[in-house]
């Protein structure tokens, strides 16, 4: 398990996991992934995250994002994203900066949410 602002996250033997510091509007988690445990505990937090702290999961509410390293089927797991969480679009997916890639290696894939701004 690893410690963070967010309390203790559980992750499955086989992940690493990348965090530090985060804005409080948003809740990042960088994980390489060792099957579908890695995916379910990123999905979890990220419903969690969106329930407890931005008021409710809802695609008015609520925007989800992608980044990645070389070596994940991007395509795939967006796809994953968007059956696990119905109604959303994740329209923002981007390569992870090379600072976080050189540390995790290939085939790491991070899933954040943040609220949208009512203006």
């Amino acid at each position: 398990s690893h410690r963070s602002g967010f309390g203790t996250v559980p992750f499955p033997a086989g992940c690493r996991a990348v965090t530090g510091p985060v804005p409080r509007a948003l809740f990042i988690g960088v994980i390489q992934l060792a099957g579908s445990s890695g995916k379910a505990i990123m999905f979890n937090a990220i419903r969690e995250d969106a329930e407890k702290r931005f008021g409710g999961l809802d695609p008015d509410n609520v925007d989800i994002f992608v980044a990645y390293t070389d070596g994940c089927d991007v395509e795939e797991y967006l796809k994953e994203i968007e059956a696990e969480f119905p109604g959303f679009k994740v329209e923002y997916h981007d390569p992870l900066s090379l600072s976080i890639s050189c540390h995790i290696g290939p085939g790491a894939i991070a899933i954040a949410c943040n609220k949208k701004l009512k203006i």
